[in-house]
Parts: C-alpha cells; sequence; structure tokens
C-alpha cells in the first residue's frame, strides 16, 4: 500500500475539503474529525461547537482518517503557476507560500 505509482486524478470541487462550518481549508497534519453521519469539521471547530455536529446534532468524536489521507494527497500548484512558479504544496498550504512568492504580480 502506497501513493507513489504515479497515478494523477483531478477535483473539480476543492471546497469539498474545506471545513463546512469555517470554510477553511482542512490541511494536514491537523485532525479531522466526523460525527456518526459522516459530517466532518476541522479540530478548531470541533472545540468551538463542542463537539456537536451542527448538521445533525451527533458528537463529532471519530477521527476521519480517510479524509486526513485524502487531504495529505491533494498536491496544488502554486496560484503563481501561470506566471512561471514550479513549487507545489499539500492542499491549503500553497496560500502561506503565495505572500513570499517570486513570481508574485507586483
Amino acid at each position: 500500500m502506497g501513493g507513489g505509482d504515479g497515478k494523477v486524478a483531478t477535483i473539480h470541487e476543492l471546497d469539498l475539503f474545506n471545513c463546512p462550518i469555517c470554510s477553511e481549508a482542512l490541511t494536514s497534519p491537523m485532525p479531522i474529525f466526523q460525527c456518526e453521519n459522516g459530517h466532518i469539521a476541522c479540530s478548531s471547530c470541533c472545540t468551538k461547537v463542542k463537539n456537536k455536529c451542527p448538521a445533525c446534532t451527533l458528537p463529532i468524536n471519530y477521527r476521519s482518517k480517510i479524509v486526513e489521507r485524502l487531504v495529505k494527497a491533494i498536491i496544488m500548484p502554486c496560484p503563481n503557476a501561470k506566471l512561471g512558479c514550479t513549487e507545489t504544496f499539500s492542499y491549503g498550504k500553497e496560500l502561506v507560500h503565495e505572500k513570499t512568492c517570486r513570481f508574485a504580480p507586483k
């Protein structure tokens, strides 16, 4: 079992990998939690909602290892790739680089 087999997939709805509560990108290695119905939330929002799912009111008390693995597997290009930057990052991390990217528009 492993990842580096060279297969590439396209995801058209990256917002699926954002916390549905705060809309921030779910990032690795931050834990992602879910309720019994599978609704997910980032660890910060779990604390804010006192581990009670805002979608169905069930407790949010399971770590969603599969969503954590999916988020970690998403590799994003720098937002300035069209301007020449070749850097890539795990989902959600590209925005940190964008602030210091030497290809960023002035």
